[in-house]
Parts: C-alpha cells; sequence; structure tokens
C-alpha cells in the first residue's frame, strides 16, 4: 500500500518552495520511522486547492493506493471526525476520517514542539523563552504561535520567522518525536503513517 499525502502549502507557482515541501516532509516523516517508499508527498498550495487535488486523487485511486489530506486545522478541533471540523461538505463521498489529517492549529506549532532545532536554525541571538510554553501547544492560535516564532527570531541573521522562507527548513530538522509527544494530532498522522505502511 502506497499513501499519497496531499500536503496544504507548498505553492504550486513555485518550484522551489514545492521541491522544499516535499523534501522537509519525506525527511519528517522517514525520521518517525515511515519507511521510504511507503508514502509519496503531492504538494498541493492553498488549502483549496490541497482539498481540491485530494477529492479528485479520492476519486480516482487505483489499487494499493491511498490518498490522504493533510492540512492546518486552523483553529480549535473539537469534533470527533475530522472532517466535522473542515467542513462536511468538503468530504467526497466513500472518505473516511483515517483519510483527514490535521496539523493543529497550524504547522508552526511543530516548531514549538522542538525550541532547541528551532533555535539552532536560527542561531544566535535566537530568543527561545519567547516561544509559546504552554504544554498543550493544540490550544495555541496560529497568529500567537507565528507571532511568537517572529518576535523570536527578529534580532537574528536569518531575520524574523517568515512561513514562506523559513517553515520548510525547520520542518525538515525538528525532532519528529518531540512534535508527536506534544500533539495528538501529530500522533495520530505518524501511527497511521506507520500502520500502513
Amino acid at each position: 500500500m502506497t499513501v499519497t499525502v496531499h500536503v496544504e502549502g507548498g505553492g504550486r507557482q513555485n518550484n522551489k518552495l514545492e521541491s522544499q515541501c516535499r523534501r522537509a516532509f519525506r525527511s519528517f516523516f522517514e525520521r518517525a520511522g515511515v519507511p521510504r517508499g511507503a508514502f509519496q508527498i503531492i504538494v498541493c498550495g492553498a488549502r483549496s486547492e490541497a482539498l481540491k487535488n485530494f477529492r479528485t486523487a479520492h476519486q480516482n485511486a487505483i489499487a494499493n493506493q491511498l490518498p490522504i489530506l493533510l492540512i492546518d486545522s486552523e483553529g480549535p478541533v473539537s469534533a470527533a471526525d475530522p472532517w466535522e471540523h473542515v467542513g462536511i461538505p468538503h468530504r467526497p463521498d466513500g472518505a473516511t476520517a483515517r483519510q483527514l489529517h490535521l496539523m493543529v492549529q497550524c504547522m508552526e506549532a511543530w516548531f514549538h514542539a522542538d525550541p532547541q532545532a528551532t533555535s539552532n536554525y536560527f542561531g544566535r541571538q535566537f530568543q527561545t523563552a519567547a516561544l509559546s510554553q504552554r504544554a498543550n501547544l493544540e490550544a495555541v492560535s496560529p497568529g500567537r504561535l507565528e507571532g511568537a516564532l517572529k518576535t523570536a527570531s527578529r534580532d537574528c541573521a536569518k531575520g524574523a520567522y517568515d512561513k514562506g522562507s523559513n517553515s520548510f527548513a525547520i520542518l525538515a530538522t525538528i525532532d519528529p518525536a518531540k512534535v508527536v509527544a506534544a500533539s495528538p494530532y501529530a500522533h495520530r498522522l505518524i501511527e497511521f503513517l506507520r500502520q500502513v505502511s
């Protein structure tokens, strides 16, 4: 079984960013113990494009291929079925809850889960204390997560955090074990990928 992971992000109009996104997620999953070759990263760009690409992939899926969708939740998640959070009209006929995975509330929560790797990426002058100290990172809003990263990195040589410029480079360095420990939804995703591989 090969899982095609349709990922929000990467900018479909930017080949460099698309390549960075693909490499970063591949590295993250492999370091999390998902075997190389068990999955394929499909970079989709904007959330609306990710939803559309997943729908097409689901409708045209072939034997031994399982498409899944990975997007930011963009808010707290209370529904048991992730499709209820995203909106049932977005759910293609026959798609199951195991085919939708969420970065709660956004990918930046994963960077807060590994402050050492994030600090190492930015280098000297990074203010680790500015990062969220909340035990439940999934309860922190996207605005606060991104704002804290910008504050922590504003005096660094790389400049203040910028999602397009920095996110995939950081993703390629953070420790999946720390992310899984801090995020039940990341744990759900990694366990799913390990099981189906």
